[in-house]
């Protein structure tokens, strides 16, 4: 695409990963869209990221910060910067991806063609099985109240190859118009961890916009990469406590049910032998409902 298509800031968060960040950024280099400029947030890294990066890339941006604010809080550092540079999209990229060429084309495209999608993202296929699906769009189940992808596991065929609206985009590729930011505001930096792009999908949608999934849009995830590995019981933690306060903040007449529902969730935990993640998804449902705690936890 050319410049007159519209300036795309591709914001990249970086926390102690700095060689799949290169990757990222190597790929995002062959991108086919010609007014695209690349910013890494380094989130408190403490491996030397930024500047191995910096050894690297000797023209590229990173904003460093010195603690880890999260997913939406790095990536709100960058998209920050780049509303006030005049972006007129902003593109969330997870550093454990890599791109195809026409990748940021498609989702431009995309919502070029429909004034009332503010909100795109990718077919996503894991990186070593790249023929399998990691997402085809974020769904909100209607009978448990969690999300799950659409399509996950599944063998590429061609079975979600239309351009779809969906609940929400994952936001290891997730194309936001800047015009939505300055609608709805920045991600919410109280999740840290998990639900913060269906928060802000569903904030999107409130506001009138439509959540689109581009499958001619396509990107290979590391899933998990970006993870620490002490962190198995307590994303149980978060995944309790988010949840539900996704549920207060935009569905409150369903809080209830989807309280029961994660207790149920933590009764098939403990049946199946994992009882430290049962214990910790309810805590953080307590957490949810009490409101007492965002923000991060500590490793358990």
């Amino acid at each position: 695409m050319k410049a007159e298509d519209g300036s795309v800031f591709i914001i990249i968060v970086n926390w102690n990963g700095w060689e799949d960040t290169a990757a990222c950024v190597d790929s995002c280099r062959s991108l086919d869209y010609d007014n695209a400029h690349v910013i890494v947030v380094d989130n408190g890294s403490t491996n030397g990221s930024a500047p191995r990066l910096r050894e690297r890339f000797d023209q590229l941006e990173i904003i460093e910060s010195r603690v880890n604010t999260g997913f939406a809080g790095g990536n709100n550092i960058g998209i920050k910067v780049a509303l006030d540079r005049g972006a007129e999209f902003v593109w969330l990229l997870n550093n454990d991806t890599t791109v195809e060429a026409e990748s940021l084309t498609s989702l431009v495209s995309a919502l070029n063609a429909d004034d009332s999608a503010g909100i795109a993202g990718s077919k996503t296929l894991f990186f070593d099985r790249p023929d399998v699906l990691w997402s085809a769009g974020g769904c909100i189940s209607p009978r448990w109240g969690w999300t799950y992808h659409r399509g996950e596991g599944e063998r590429d065929v061609g079975q979600y190859d239309l351009i779809e609206e969906v609940d929400y985009v994952p936001g290891a590729s997730l194309l936001v118009r800047a015009s939505v930011v300055e609608r709805i505001g920045l991600m919410s930096e109280d999740y840290f961890l998990y639900w913060e792009e269906t928060d802000w999908c569903e904030r999107a949608r409130t506001a009138g916009w439509h959540v689109l999934y581009v499958p001619r849009s396509r990107v290979w995830h590391k899933v998990g990469a970006s993870m620490p590995k002490d962190r198995t019981h307590t994303t149980w933690r978060y995944e309790g406590r988010n949840r539900v306060l996704f549920y207060r903040r935009n569905r409150p007449g369903l809080v209830v049910r989807v309280s029961l529902l994660t207790l149920v969730n933590a009764l098939y935990l403990l049946l199946r032998g994992r009882p430290r993640s049962a214990f910790a998804l309810v805590r953080g449902l307590v957490d949810g409902l009490s409101g007492r705690s965002t923000g991060a936890y500590s490793p358990e």
